[in-house]
């Protein structure tokens, strides 16, 4: 997982972190169902001349219509997935308003944050999960890590700006 690019700007600290990286797994698999799909149906988007063509081609296959139904409905879904993969992830700790937003969505007020976290999981390969615990002894996980050192930077950075201690627990 890429780092968070951290930038401190009018009173907010503002963590932001791209995952344009993570679709190249979801194109190669959507790819290639798609090939899939089309190629059992012996079907080519050359042969699509034109709407007639097509309402033919359904016609005669009348199961590929689900396919296109289907992907029809999700394509506010996908849309809403690619902002989000190329937008990435936003924390803002907003000193005015003193709260914490992710996406611009509201997770957690300053006062109801009692220190930040790092929790180690320890095994073949050690991960690190970041998190707020906050005063009802409930905890916020922000992210997760595979290096202790970019996990120490970021908890360092949260934990002076909102003067918390932060917490290493094994």
């Amino acid at each position: 997982m890429k780092p968070f690019r951290i930038k401190r700007e009018n009173q907010k600290l503002v963590l932001t972190r791209s995952k344009i990286s993570e679709v190249i797994g979801f194109v190669l698999s959507s790819t290639f169902l798609a090939g899939l799909i089309l190629s059992t149906y012996n079907f080519g988007l050359s042969s699509v001349n034109s709407t007639e063509s097509l309402l033919s081609f359904i016609k005669e296959k009348p199961s590929i219509l689900f396919f296109i139904v289907i992907a029809v409905l999700l394509i506010s879904n996908v849309v809403t997935s690619l902002k989000f993969i190329v937008l990435g992830e936003k924390f803002a700790f907003d000193g005015i308003s003193q709260k914490i937003l992710k996406n611009s969505k509201f997770l957690l007020n300053y006062s109801d944050v009692k220190n930040v976290q790092i929790r180690v999981y320890s095994g073949d390969t050690d991960s690190y999960d970041l998190s707020l615990i906050t005063i009802y002894g409930n905890s916020l996980k922000l992210a997760d890590f595979k290096e202790l050192s970019s996990v120490k930077e970021l908890a360092g950075h949260i934990g002076d700006y909102l003067n918390l201690s932060v917490v290493i627990k094994e």
